[in-house]
């Protein structure tokens, strides 16, 4: 599997991100908090059903993947809709980071694949596959990336792996003012500010 070279993570700007940023961790989310509400739901084929002699009520609704937690990014820092969604109306941030600069993301990633044909696992062994690294079509603008890891829980990078900051459109200047106090110690850090061409309809840096 090759991955993309730099990955994107947005943010609201609070003291989660904060706290985040200045200690260096990725934060696994519990899968039951996603957006989605589907996200981690499979079902199981005939089949198996009936090789472990399950009862076929079992399909009655989706089954729900739990302890495990995510870790989303996105291969595109100039998304006007993740802009808005998950840096609070282009108030937030977005994070650049290299991911040979740390093993979680070189080695660890995994692409989602957008797919609107039914979850069904065959095989026990599909669960990860089927129920975690896969999401409807309606979600293809995310162009995600994920990591898994115990739910509610952090994990500490590599500083050096975290190579930019983009300030969002509409971020306010004290939060501005936030994240630099932040990063002050970071000299590696390059921050960069999102604009909106009114003509093309685009975020640019």
């Amino acid at each position: 599997m090759i991955r993309p070279p730099y990955i994107y993570k947005y943010y609201s700007i609070n003291e989660f991100t904060l706290d985040a940023i200045l200690n260096n961790y990725f934060w696994f989310c519990d899968i039951e908090k996603l957006n989605d509400p589907l996200d981690g739901r499979y079902l199981h084929s005939e089949k198996l059903l009936k090789k472990y002699n399950m009862p076929s009520k079992m399909n009655e609704e989706l089954t729900k993947i739990f302890l495990w937690g995510v870790c989303s990014f996105t291969t595109n820092n100039n998304n006007i809709l993740m802009w808005s969604h998950y840096a609070n109306n282009h108030k937030g941030i977005c994070l650049e980071f290299i991911t040979l600069n740390e093993r979680l993301l070189s080695e660890m990633l995994h692409p989602i694949i957008y797919t609107n044909k039914k979850p069904i696992i065959n095989d026990f062994k599909d669960i990860m596959h089927k129920g975690l690294f896969r999401k409807s079509k309606n979600w293809q603008y995310e162009s995600e990336w994920r990591l898994l890891g115990p739910a509610d829980e952090k994990m500490n990078y590599n500083p050096k792996a975290l190579s930019s900051i983009y300030l969002g459109a509409k971020i306010e200047k004290h939060d501005e003012e936030r994240i630099l106090s932040c990063i002050k110690l970071k000299s590696h850090i390059n921050i960069k500010r999102a604009s909106v061409n009114i003509l093309s309809q685009c975020i640019e840096f």
